[in-house]
């Protein structure tokens, strides 16, 4: 398996998907990902449901996926 698997480029593309989010979807990962704070957290912070904030970030992640997987 050749060095670092290809990584560079994944990486690439994923904070170039990162940087096509709305500011609201990259304060969310930064919250959950950055910070560490749980969704019970987040969804404190942003007077949203919990569930709420699950389904963001599952919709995030799916959007970031299919962004790399085309890059």
């Amino acid at each position: 398996e050749p060095e670092g698997g290809g990584r560079p480029d994944h990486v690439d593309a994923l904070n170039r998907c990162l940087g096509k989010l709305a500011e609201s979807a990259r304060a969310l990962l930064r919250m959950k990902y950055h910070d560490g704070l749980t969704a019970a957290e987040i969804a404190r912070r942003l007077s949203r449901r919990e569930d709420a904030v699950y389904q963001s970030l599952y919709r995030i992640h799916r959007a970031l996926k299919g962004c790399v997987a085309q890059e």
